[in-house]
């Protein structure tokens, strides 16, 4: 009797001894479940919560629906053909084709203009519309990154063509139901900063057929003189869409003050629609060295 209680008792302590192994197995694993499911944030992550002084995303994009050979080059905006960059700051206007974009309208109400004056220094400006009477910015502008509806009526969106200008010349434009500026293809870089870039694309709409050749180009403020960087090749007959992705922790930088566009230098045939966007960092130069 006494023999049997013992083995019992050892074969109980066997079984326990076992159970144990397993729920620490279970916890081991559960635990590396746990981190491969919840890893730690992405660099780009805390820059798009405001957590890294100095940084801020960047993007831009756009097209331009209506690319055709007799008008080449031309550039990526909505306006479409070769965009006008200004000489000098001067008075800035704003109006939509419709009458509801305006201050107690049902269409956008309030543009708020990403801009930036002779010394590259970037700033803002709010301008409440007037429908299809001009209302001038309070700020003569020289280079304008982007525009955008800040607030609307019912209809939650800008009903006409918005459009920005210096005198008669359109320098952007928020198509219809667009919200903002889509001109992808042509930016600027703020004085004591440095646009850099890890992804950027371009694409052809292939409901259409042909192919063309988009180049990025910048002029940088100490040559005034434009260069190719960068060039796509698309067709709708095969790659529609090219991506230009720079390895991990490699960037191509855009100095301070330099002039950015996205310029179709050749086309197979007319009507194509071809967007460009642009995926980086905006980043104060006064960042310490290593």
């Amino acid at each position: 009797m006494e023999c049997r209680f013992l083995t019992g008792k050892l074969r109980r302590s066997k079984k326990e001894y076992l159970m144990i192994k397993f729920i620490l197995l279970l916890l081991f694993l559960f635990s590396f479940s746990s981190f491969a499911d919840d890893p730690k944030p992405s660099f780009g992550a805390y820059v798009s919560m405001g957590q890294i002084a100095g940084w801020e995303n960047f993007r831009r994009f756009g097209e331009n629906a209506d690319v055709d050979t007799a008008d080449l080059p031309e550039d990526i905006w909505a306006t479409g053909g070769a965009y006008p960059w200004p000489t000098s700051a001067q008075a800035t206007t704003l109006v939509s084709a419709d009458a509801d974009d305006t201050a107690a309208g049902t269409g956008c109400r309030t543009v708020r203009l990403t801009y930036m004056g002779e010394d590259y220094v970037q700033a803002t400006q709010d301008v409440t519309l007037n429908g299809a009477s001009i209302v001038t910015a309070d700020t003569d502008v020289y280079r304008i990154n982007s525009a955008e509806c800040i607030s609307s009526g019912s209809s939650e969106v800008n009903e006409g063509i918005i459009s920005i200008k210096h005198g008669a010349t359109t320098i952007g434009t928020i198509p219809v139901g667009a919200g903002g500026t889509l001109k992808g293809g042509i930016f600027s870089v703020p004085a004591g900063k440095s646009m850099l870039a890890n992804v950027i694309r371009a694409s052809i709409l292939k409901n259409t057929s042909g192919a063309a050749e988009v180049a990025l180009q910048i002029k940088r403020y100490d040559t005034q003189t434009w260069r190719t960087i960068k060039t796509f090749g698309l067709d709708t007959a095969g790659s529609s869409s090219i991506q230009y992705d720079l390895l991990d922790g490699k960037y191509e930088r855009f100095l301070e003050k330099t002039d950015v566009r996205a310029r179709v230098t050749g086309a197979t045939s007319s009507n194509l629609s071809i967007n460009f966007s642009i995926d980086g960092y905006l980043v104060d130069d006064t960042l310490p060295s290593f």
